[in-house]
């Protein structure tokens, strides 16, 4: 093999292997994504609404308004013989207000690592303060999240 072609063949797999990392994480990012529902709506005098239809079948959503920097998490929480409650988490990290995505089991600023668990608690640092959490009530079939 020639100098060209050695160069021509370092060049095409160098460019392969950062093709298939860019997939490889491309996908791994979607998927992280995918199985949560985005509802897109606003706010209107302090309070978010979302029609309670919205959690058939989910125990999770993701709000997001354009008046907001980040994305709110919304849980439902379901007891035996109990009307389900919700929870709603501001996914911006109070290290220094990146952006936190959804895992399976735990929530991560992909910025800097830290890790909270589903009530917005620290985990992992260096985020030391819990995410901000915000008031949910339930009247006439929507959930009204307070701003």
């Amino acid at each position: 093999m020639n100098k060209t072609d050695r160069r021509v063949f370092i060049k095409t797999a160098c460019m392969a292997c950062a093709g298939f990392a860019v997939v490889g994480v491309t996908s791994t990012m979607l998927t992280g994504c995918a199985s949560i529902h985005i509802v897109k709506t606003h706010i209107e005098a302090g309070i978010i609404r979302v029609p309670l239809s919205e959690f058939t079948g989910k125990d999770k959503i993701l709000v997001r308004s354009i008046e907001l920097a980040e994305d709110i998490l919304v849980l439902k929480h379901i007891e035996v013989g109990i009307h389900p409650t919700y929870s709603a988490i501001y996914l911006q990290c109070t290290h220094q207000e990146h952006e936190v995505s959804v895992g399976d089991k735990k929530l991560t600023c992909s910025r800097h690592g830290s890790q909270f668990d589903f009530n917005g608690n620290v985990l992992k640092a260096p985020a030391k303060k819990p995410l901000r959490r915000f008031k949910v009530t339930v009247s006439e079939n929507q959930l009204e999240i307070t701003i």
